[in-house]
């Protein structure tokens, strides 16, 4: 709003508001003029007009008589700052030619002299009898109508005082006591519904950058207007404003449906907030663009203001045409002097000043109570299984039940629990079904293949294939509850995958299996294939591990609390474990994009390491892990500690089962190792000396390292079982060993795995040998556990 009311002449002064085009009239006004509705802005120009109206009787009907509106100096005042400000913004002015008295006053105006001869009214708002100063007794009247001439803007609050007057004179005269007291009715359903107005938080944001379209950059410019209100437990507002990019058009661009949130967990990945910037920009020409903007909050801004103020002021812009193919992306910024200035601009409206206080001072502590959580982030509340199950709604049911639950027997009389998943009876292949079994690592459960926090798991993804699935959780693994006394190892769990060979056998009728590989408990011609994650015959710490072997913390945790290590526990465990949580807190991480306030991941990494990279996780997987994890026996820990500090596969009296004799009885099977090159549990380095061990013996080995990922995120990750991966793989499926190679590719391949072309002379050498034996899946039996 403009205010000229500083005139000395009351007459002509005059306020100019911004005003809009009825909703009615819109629709049609749109269908006439086009997108140039949307570009145009309606002045509303509040003055005083002449007494030159009138109203009487015709036919003993009122009649009301306006004539028009006198063009005088002050009209063309108000056209020649109307003109300025349109064309400051480049606009063209229009002016319409009818004026119109909005709010017409009078008809039974206050006398001038207190007579009949000058007015129609007393000063109490009594009616004349006549010319005189007569009055019809009781006969007053207290609104517009006794106004003798114009007001101006929002004559509200004249009428009511100027009627307030009148009753309260009427009512001395009368010598009537007047009850100014409540009558309650009224007042409650006014503030009844003065409570659903919201309180607004108004501000004003600049940001500047650069657009990458076409290859090349080009400069854009975001100016926007704020609106915020509470609604319940988060804020959230519209966004208004324009857009300046050449890309887009020569011309500004027009906000439209514009939507801001602050601070939303982002499901896609654990510990990650986001303030969402969604609009659409319209152009002159009427063409859209979909504008979505992100600023992500993670925990690498913990304790460095630079890169908090970086994550702040930095919004990453994705630009899409209205069918929702991309068009362009880039980033924009808001520099010092452009924040002082969102500062200073901030506004309130909407209520009371108690209640407009109330709001900022709500919407001040969350904003700043939302950076100190990213900016303290190892110092968060920690997270228990009880949080992530209220969190769920309860327990989280596994969307693949398995065909097959079957209770094996293990050659010295432990059982283990074998599931199997049959293929899909609408399966992609033609090609006959063939087996793959996944066998888990130490204290972790089936679930790791068969996750239901994504949207296809492993397991769904190769039974849509045509497989038929079998997973195997060893005597080390999560099952029910644990066995806490004990003490397998991994080299005891070869008895498992020997008994889980011998009933997945049965289903082929052929096959005969006596011993483990290395030291013959499975025979090497009952194998066709072994896809090895992670590590196979040369466990090599990482660093970090390597260090916490040497300090034998698993040696000080047997002493203060048994033999038994949990990777999950509750607020309720005994005070050792709740101060084991506190201390892992502070547990190192190479990476402050790791951090997190998680138990159950906090525990993972002392007795593994880190498991994965935390931007592969979803927020639901991330917050799940206790339903994968079980826990350890201090013996296995010990076994696998001493494995990766001998850089070999150990048997129960720590004596080395990598030796000729034994490597020699892997002849003929054909390896696939993989890892991520983020691995933290075991370096890379595991699988070239495996690689080296076997291309010396000739044996047919692959490797491949992938980047960016870590020790689980192949398996639970998103895009673990992505249709892509399992697409691409399609055209190796022409032998047994092909077959076997779409095990690692159905998975990986989305992370920039090639596979090998359909002529490879070692797929074509060896197609006879393997014809008829069985494909292991073999996922790492040896899975790290270190302290």
């Amino acid at each position: 709003m403009i205010d000229c009311r500083g005139s000395k002449d009351v007459d002509q002064g005059f306020i100019v508001q911004t005003g809009t085009f009825p909703a009615s009239l819109a629709s049609v006004l749109s269908v006439w003029i086009g997108t140039a509705l949307s570009w145009s802005q309606v002045y509303l120009v509040i003055g005083h007009d002449q007494n030159n109206g009138s109203i009487g009787l015709v036919k003993d009907r009122p009649v009301l008589h306006m004539r028009a509106v006198k063009k005088t100096s002050c009209l063309r005042q108000i056209k020649e700052i109307l003109v300025h400000m349109t064309h400051a913004m480049g606009g063209v002015f229009k002016e319409h030619s009818l004026k119109v008295t909005v709010h017409p006053l009078g008809g039974l105006g206050f006398a001038g002299d207190g007579t009949g001869c000058t007015g129609s009214t007393s000063h109490t708002g009594e009616l004349f009898a006549g010319e005189d100063t007569e009055v019809h007794v009781g006969l007053c009247a207290v609104d517009g109508p006794v106004l003798p001439r114009s007001l101006g803007a929002n004559p509200l609050a004249t009428i009511t005082a100027i009627a307030e007057r009148s009753v309260e004179t009427m009512a001395i005269r009368q010598g009537l006591a007047m009850d100014l007291k409540s009558q309650a009715h009224f007042d409650l359903r006014w503030h009844k519904h003065l409570r659903k107005i919201k309180t607004k938080i108004h501000f004003d944001e600049k940001m500047e950058g650069s657009l990458s379209y076409n290859g090349e950059a080009v400069s854009l410019s975001i100016v926007l207007h704020v609106e915020v209100h509470q609604q319940d437990d988060v804020f959230e507002g519209e966004l208004f404003g324009t857009v300046d990019c050449r890309a887009l058009s020569p011309q500004s661009l027009n906000i439209q449906e514009g939507c801001f949130r602050l601070f939303e967990a982002d499901p896609s990945e654990p510990n990650l907030m986001t303030m969402t910037y969604d609009f659409i920009a319209v152009s002159i020409s009427g063409q859209k663009f979909v504008i979505t903007g992100r600023k992500y909050f993670d925990p690498s801004a913990a304790f460095s203001a630079a890169e908090l103020w970086k994550a702040a002021t930095t919004l990453i812009v994705a630009v899409k045409l209205e069918d929702g193919s991309p068009f362009a992306s880039g980033k924009v910024n808001i520099s010092l002097s452009s924040f002082i200035s969102q500062l200073q601009s901030m506004t309130m409206s909407g209520g009371p000043a108690r209640k407009e206080y109330k709001i900022f001072t709500r919407f001040l502590y969350f904003f700043t109570r939302k950076l100190l959580r990213v900016f303290l982030a190892p110092l968060a509340p920690l997270q228990y299984p009880e949080d992530a199950d209220a969190a769920c709604g309860g327990p989280v049911d596994c969307k693949t039940d398995p065909t097959l639950l079957k209770r094996i027997v293990a050659s010295d009389g432990i059982q283990s629990t074998l599931r199997m998943w049959a293929p899909s009876q609408n399966r992609l292949s033609a090609l006959p079904i063939r087996d793959v079994l996944f066998i888990p690592g130490a204290a972790v459960t089936y679930q790791i293949f068969a996750s239901p926090w994504v949207a296809e798991n492993v397991i769904q993804r190769f039974v849509r294939e045509g497989y038929r699935c079998w997973c195997l959780t060893t005597r080390l693994g999560k099952e029910g509850l644990d066995d806490t006394e004990s003490g397998w190892t991994a080299y005891d769990a070869r008895l498992d995958i020997a008994a889980a060979l011998l009933e997945i056998g049965t289903w082929h009728r052929s096959l005969a299996l006596a011993s483990a590989l290395l030291d013959g408990t499975v025979l090497n011609t009952s194998i066709a294939g072994i896809t090895a994650s992670q590590i196979f015959l040369h466990p090599t710490l990482m660093p970090l591990n390597h260090w916490k072997a040497r300090l034998r913390l698993n040696n000080f945790y047997r002493l203060l609390a048994g033999n038994w290590f949990p990777c999950t526990t509750t607020r309720t465990a005994d005070p050792i474990q709740r101060a084991l949580d506190v201390i892992l807190r502070f547990y190192p991480q190479t990476n402050k994009r790791e951090l997190c306030n998680y138990v159950v991941c906090h525990r993972c990494n002392l007795v593994f390491g880190r498991l994965w990279n935390h931007a592969k996780l979803n927020a639901a997987t991330h917050i799940n892990p206790h339903a994968v994890f079980g826990g350890i026996h201090t013996r296995c820990v010990q076994h696998l500690t001493t494995s990766g500090q001998q850089r070999a596969v150990l048997d129960n009296d720590c004596r080395s089962l990598v030796t000729d004799e034994n490597v020699c009885r892997l002849r003929g099977i054909h390896m696939l190792v993989f890892g991520g090159a983020d691995n933290n549990v075991y370096s890379p380095e595991s699988l070239r000396e495996t690689c080296r061990v076997l291309e010396q013996r000739g044996e047919a080995v692959r490797m491949k390292v992938f980047e960016g990922l870590g020790h689980l995120d192949c398996f639970m990750s998103e895009r673990a079982a992505s249709k892509g991966a399992a697409e691409s793989a399609m055209v190796s499926r022409s032998n047994i060993v092909q077959e076997y190679l779409f095990y690692q590719d159905s998975i990986l391949s989305t992370y920039g795995h090639s596979q090998l072309k359909t002529g490879h002379p070692v797929r074509s050498a060896i197609h006879k040998q393997l014809n008829g034996r069985l494909v292991l899946r073999w996922v790492t039996t040896w899975e790290s556990l270190l302290l």
